[in-house]
């Protein structure tokens, strides 16, 4: 079992072998905090580990509310918002505009 270590930015690296992959060291001023910003190392595991590729799944680490709040903030991130949402947000209807 061989190790690979990867730079994807500076101060980070990514240590991963046949079966897994783990990120280390966030830089603030890249990732914003991992609980904050779980796009790029989702992005990372999609593209470059090609993740669902090779059938292995992300695992999330933490309390269950955070792990909730990581995955609403990326199904707003990734996919957006759903009709209901925009509706009680009071988002105008597409093609009309607010005045004033």
């Amino acid at each position: 079992m061989a190790l690979e270590t990867i730079k994807p930015a500076d101060g980070s690296r990514v240590v991963r072998d046949d079966t897994h992959a783990v990120l280390f060291e966030q830089p603030p001023e890249v990732l914003k905090g991992l609980l904050n910003n779980l796009e790029f190392p989702l992005y990372y595991f999609l593209f470059i580990g090609k993740g669902t590729q090779s059938g292995t799944r992300l695992n999330l680490v933490g309390d269950a509310a955070e792990i909730v709040r990581v995955l609403r903030l990326l199904q707003l991130t990734l996919l957006g918002p759903v009709q209901t949402e925009l509706q009680r947000w009071g988002t105008p209807p597409r093609g009309c505009s607010r005045s004033g």
